[in-house]
């Protein structure tokens, strides 16, 4: 069980940008729970009628896919975090758009 729980925390954090973690990690959490939480006792009990080894079968399953998916993601993110720092040298000296914007809007007169 600890190959399908240990790597969430890990995943939550490293996911998301800060600005919007906690909303993505809470939508994703409770959404995943909700599906893979609320029908984990029908899959098992269903499995547990068939043969009672399935159901520990099902969680080695579920663990496995579970620890590939991280090193899947982590493989990506590196992958991805290469190509942003390569696209970065070249943009060197480049005003991001945001800095630009901000400076090029005249102030508000505050009323309202």
């Amino acid at each position: 069980m600890a190959s399908i729980g240990a790597g969430g925390p890990h995943f939550m954090v490293n996911a998301f940008p800060a600005h919007i973690r906690t909303a993505s990690v809470g939508i994703a959490y409770n959404a995943a729970q909700a599906i893979f939480g609320g029908t984990a006792p029908v899959i098992n009990s269903g499995l547990a009628m068939g043969n009672p080894a399935l159901p520990c079968l099902w969680s080695i399953l579920v663990g496995t896919l579970s620890s590939y998916s991280l090193y899947a993601f982590e493989k990506r993110k590196d992958t991805l975090q290469s190509v942003e720092s390569a696209s970065a040298i070249d943009n060197v000296g480049a005003v991001p758009a945001i800095v630009t914007a901000v400076v090029s809007e005249p102030a508000s007169s505050g009323a309202v």
